[in-house]
């Protein structure tokens, strides 16, 4: 009876352990990029990737360099460092990195921000994208105002960019495995002790 004691003890434990923020190690976002916008994008500007990311066809792929997830708020914090996307229409060059994907899970509502810089000289970090249901992404003002500013195209404002899927890989706390440990140990305990 002790033994069942200590066990649902430590399967009591679980649930606060992984109520914790859990880590994200990995994983891919990738965008299918709207093929009317892009059309009209890629008819004035080149679009290249940065970094780590990939261009194909229509999809860009950046890889996801950290963040969290919040079990109990349902936010979650997605970063890929290190990757993005450049415009240039030959004269001026817009880069677009390090994206940062801050979503609240259960609304499916959030805004992407990256950093930006124009010929080199970094503007700090810029809202980018709303992110709606579906994880549809449209263009936020403060990046249209930027686009028609520097490259003269027509002001996309809300404008559908494309769909995202992201794919990430979470890494346990270690309060979850102590406790899943815990846990295991108490029933590999309970098995040898009725054998």
């Amino acid at each position: 009876m002790k033994a069942f004691s200590i066990a649902l003890a430590l399967a009591a434990s679980i649930p606060a352990a992984w109520s914790a923020p859990i880590g994200i190690a990995g994983g891919t976002t990738s965008v299918e990029l709207d093929p009317a916008t892009a059309a009209i994008l890629t008819g004035a500007l080149t679009i290249t990737p940065l970094g780590t990311g990939t261009l194909v066809g229509l999809t860009a792929t950046f890889p996801i360099t950290g963040g969290f997830i919040d079990p109990v708020t349902g936010m979650a914090q997605i970063e890929h460092v290190g990757s993005g996307l450049g415009f240039s229409d030959g004269t001026d060059t817009l880069d677009l990195t390090d994206f940062l994907i801050d979503v609240d899970l259960v609304a499916v509502t959030g805004i992407l921000s990256g950093q930006a810089a124009l010929n080199g000289a970094a503007l700090g970090s810029v809202p980018l994208f709303d992110i709606g249901p579906g994880l549809v992404l449209t263009l936020r003002s403060e990046a249209a105002a930027a686009l028609t500013q520097v490259f003269g195209v027509p002001d996309f404002t809300g404008a559908v960019i494309g769909v995202a899927t992201t794919s990430p890989t979470t890494v346990p706390e270690p309060a979850t495995w102590a406790a899943l440990g815990g846990a295991l140990t108490a029933l590999a305990w309970m098995r040898r002790r009725a054998a």
